[in-house]
């Protein structure tokens, strides 16, 4: 199963298996699983005092993606008076650029304050919540990036079989769209874990470290150092990522994703349109189905689908994924559309 895959799991809480435990796992160290040294001064992260709000409406232009300097040649007099070469294409060209300029998209779909809560059922029954966030802005290593966050929870009935609290964070650069972290803490019935990842731009290094702690195998720690591919995400600043682009059905976006070693592509086939009742009203939708390719291999994901409405803000409102025993399913709980 790819890193990928165990991702959509993970947002579709599929890690709420059933089991005889009730309660979260206990361990006298608890507090210091997830401490890494190397992590906290990689990413140093600073908050951003009255920072302005998003807007709902279209925003200014931003500036193109720097040219490196080692492109730029000279001008000889002959050449002072050709004409202005064309655009460059968005990069990298593997993506769609449709509704961008430059790295950034025309509209930024994204709102500080925005929360997208969904009741995860698995057989029908209630499993748990998953929270969709925004935080607000903050400086990594000075540049200002956007802070996602996704909490998972089980619900009441479902702890007494297997109990779960999850987190994963992640930080993306405003301005090239690119992850700067990944980070993850689990508190579950059979194990705790905790994961690191930092994605080096100016290296183009990765590494992701993992501490994971269980009944059955006692404390063990793991690392894993890679090149990264430019313009890659990471397993969850993807969903972010996925809603900068135009959803126009029957386009097959792509992008690149990093994790853990592996480089992959992610391909999503915006598959139709389509009206989605829910409790909290009925949403206009496009329905996206995402596949991955590893090595030039796609990768069976089994059936996963998200509706994202069909606006500027291309919010999450629904998650199917079917897994080997019986189909996982999001409904949207609440929702928080953020400062506008």
């Amino acid at each position: 199963m790819s890193r990928l895959r165990k991702a959509l799991h993970i947002l579709a809480v599929a890690g709420l298996a059933v089991s005889c435990a009730s309660k979260p796992l206990e361990y006298k160290d608890a507090d210091k699983i997830a401490v890494n040294p190397e992590y906290e001064k990689a990413i140093q992260v600073k908050e951003i005092k009255d920072e302005p709000q998003a807007s709902a409406s279209p925003q200014p232009s931003p500036s193109p993606t720097p040219v490196p300097k080692s492109a730029i040649k000279k001008k000889g007099k002959k050449e002072a008076a050709a004409a202005p070469a064309a655009p460059e294409k968005r990069q990298p060209t593997i993506e769609d650029d449709e509704g961008f300029v430059g790295r950034r998209p025309a509209v930024d779909p994204l709102r500080v304050g925005e929360k997208m809560t969904f009741m995860m059922t698995y057989f029908g029954v209630s499993a748990g919540d998953m929270t969709l966030s925004m935080k607000p802005m903050v400086e990594v290593n000075g540049r200002k990036s956007y802070h996602a966050h996704v909490r998972l929870k089980s619900s009441d009935i479902f702890s007494m079989f297997y109990s779960v609290d999850d987190s994963a964070d992640t930080f993306i650069d405003y301005e090239t769209l690119l992850p700067h972290s990944f980070e993850v803490n689990a508190v579950e019935s059979k194990k705790l874990l905790a994961v690191k990842s930092v994605f080096n731009w100016d290296t183009m290094k990765a590494w992701r470290w993992e501490k994971r702690v269980s009944k059955e195998e006692g404390e063990k720690a793991k690392r894993n150092d890679w090149d990264l591919i430019p313009y890659s995400q990471n397993v969850l600043s993807a969903f972010w990522y996925l809603r900068m682009f135009k959803l126009t059905p029957g386009k097959t976006l792509q992008f690149r994703v990093a994790d853990d070693g592996k480089n992959m592509v992610v391909k999503v086939e915006v598959v139709r349109r389509e009206k989605l009742k829910t409790d909290l009203g009925t949403f206009d939708t496009v329905v996206v189905k995402p596949i991955v390719e590893i090595g030039g291999i796609f990768q069976p994901m089994g059936d996963v689908y998200f509706w994202m409405t069909d606006d500027d803000r291309k919010l999450y409102v629904k998650i199917e994924a079917k897994i080997k025993i019986g189909k996982i399913i999001g409904y949207l709980k609440t929702l928080e559309k953020g400062t506008h």
